[in-house]
């Protein structure tokens, strides 16, 4: 009779040690723990339980992960926890993690390098208006307080500005070693007699350009003449009834900056949103009242997400060509629209997290001849995923404050016109 057999392979078991380390001016900000996925393959073939096996690992102490003998792992970071740059080796100088081979008897290493770079944030003090010069002379007092990859209250601080009542603009000394990509909200909290107290700003601290650390300047300005800004996104050409636009998102960067008496450029509210063709979105403040932007704020949109537009077109895409507030006895409504064109339906493009290059901070130009966007240049294919259905009206939008304490209100006007479908 036919006889059975079993075959068994058992595999011997080694240590596999995950090695956290957190560098860089600002590692003082640093989360101590991560969430990471550890990859392993025999002879080329998955190992079950490793294809990827999910990990915590720790900056206080090695991670000890039980892998089979013969086998060659590699990790991946999941969260970087709000860090500028993530390499990989014992040299920290790979930016993926290398197949590491595994053996009896040995511990293999894998090891994670998190780099925080650090900014800092100085606070100005301008002043618009006949009575400017009986105001200056403060003192203005200011609370700082950042959040980092979701962490409220990293940072919480004050500044303090004083003048001489000349009416110049007036500058604190920096906050340094704040880590780059935090979010700070400054408000002011002594307004040494002013009038007015300006809304609070939100600012991010920028990344290190050519090795050099960034300063970002929060501006408080007292507002006189005063104008509202609505952003509207308009979808044009012969693809723009296709399904694929109509559910497309495209997200747009909105500055608004103001130029000081000593000509510094100041940004007073910046914000980016996810905006839909046919939608009218109104800037607020951070309480939800429409953001009163002064007499000759110029504003100005660069859009970071396409949806897969053939072309872009913005009139109002940098300081030069901003849309800019006038003086008026009654507050004024100013207003920035970009214009989608499709003349083919976008390929789709599978929902993907937004990602932002540390390196670049356009919320923050330094003069005048920034130019954050060109209109009508083609833009790069791409796609934002569906976040449900139309409705009429949705009384706040979600968005990720870049620059400036300010949140966008969404109004949905979907009317012919607003969908480009009476233009020429």
């Amino acid at each position: 009779a036919p006889q059975q057999v079993r075959i068994t392979n058992d595999f011997s078991t080694t240590r596999l040690a995950l090695v956290k380390d957190v560098v860089g001016k600002a590692a003082p900000y640093a989360q101590t723990t991560y969430p990471a996925a550890v990859t392993c393959t025999y002879g080329g073939a998955p190992v079950t339980g490793f294809d990827p096996l999910q990990v915590t690992v720790s900056s206080l102490e090695p991670t000890v992960v039980d892998v089979p003998s013969g086998a060659e792992c590699s990790v991946l970071e999941t969260d970087a926890g709000g860090a500028s740059k993530v390499t990989y080796g014992e040299d920290a100088t790979d930016d993926v993690s290398r197949p590491t081979p595994t053996a009896v008897g040995e511990v293999a290493t894998l090891a994670i390098v998190n780099e925080f770079r650090a900014g800092s944030l100085v606070v100005a003090k301008d002043f618009t208006g006949p009575g400017a010069d009986g105001l200056s002379a403060g003192p203005f007092t200011f609370s700082v307080v950042c959040s980092l990859d979701g962490r409220a209250d990293v940072v919480s601080s004050e500044l303090v500005v004083s003048g001489d009542g000349s009416g110049t603009t007036l500058y604190s000394e920096p906050l340094d070693g704040l880590p780059v990509g935090a979010e700070c909200v400054v408000t002011e909290t002594g307004t040494g007699g002013a009038d007015t107290t300006p809304a609070p700003v939100t600012v991010t601290i920028p990344d290190a350009v050519e090795g050099l650390e960034q300063t970002v300047v929060a501006g408080f300005t007292n507002v006189f003449s005063a104008a509202t800004l609505d952003l509207t996104k308009i979808v044009d050409g012969d693809a723009a009834d296709s399904e694929a636009v109509r559910d497309a998102e495209f997200t747009v960067l909105v500055t608004c900056q103001v130029e000081a008496s000593d000509g510094t450029i100041l940004t007073i509210g910046s914000a980016s949103t996810q905006i839909r063709g046919g939608e009218t979105l109104r800037l607020v403040d951070a309480e939800g009242a429409d953001l009163l932007l002064p007499n000759g704020a110029h504003c100005f949109a660069a859009e970071t997400e396409t949806g897969g537009a053939t072309t872009v077109t913005i009139d109002a895409d940098s300081y030069e060509t901003a849309v800019v507030v006038g003086t008026s006895d009654e507050v004024q409504e100013i207003g920035l629209t970009v214009v989608n064109t499709f003349t083919t339906p976008p390929e789709p493009v599978e929902p993907t997290s937004p990602t932002t290059d540390p390196s670049v901070d356009p919320s923050t130009p330094t003069g005048p001849g920034s130019t954050p966007g060109d209109g009508g240049v083609p833009a790069a294919a791409g796609g934002l995923p569906v976040t449900g259905a139309d409705v009429a009206w949705i009384s706040v939008l979600a968005l990720l404050l870049v620059s400036a304490g300010a949140v966008l209100v969404v109004r949905r006007r979907r009317t012919a016109d607003a969908r480009g479908e009476t233009q020429g």
